[in-house]
Parts: structure tokens; sequence; C-alpha cells
């Protein structure tokens, strides 16, 4: 899971350009960049204006109270 400005995002460990880990990524700006290849993408959108037409894969959030899950 990633926290960003207050926001929650869980995504797939896997850039959507060439299906690489995103465990050493970077983070900033609201936007993650591969540590491979470099390719920026919007953790709001999971698009990115690199040129890939692939978005992240987000996994949506369920809350219950002070307990955080995936809602499969």
């Amino acid at each position: 899971m990633i926290q960003q400005d207050g926001q929650r995002y869980l995504i797939l460990n896997q850039c959507p350009h060439q299906q690489l880990p995103l465990t050493k990524a970077s983070i900033s700006d609201g936007f993650i960049r591969c540590p491979n290849h470099g390719m920026r993408f919007n953790l709001a959108s999971g698009a990115t204006t690199d040129g890939c037409s692939n978005r992240l894969q987000f996994f949506k959030l369920a809350y219950d109270g002070a307990t955080i899950g995936v809602d499969l």
C-alpha cells in the first residue's frame, strides 16, 4: 500500500509497461516512477504521459474502523 498526501493506494507490484516489479519505485508529486525504465504513472488515475496506454492496476481498499483491508 502507498500513502501519498493523505490518500492510500493499493496497486499491483508490477509496471504496466514491461511488467517489472515496482518494489524500489520512487514516489513524488502524486506519481510513482518505475525504477527499471523511469516511466511515471499517476497514482490517482494510473495513467502515464510517457506513451504507454496501459495503466496501473488498483485494488479497492475496504475500511472497518481503524482496520484497512482489500475489497475483493
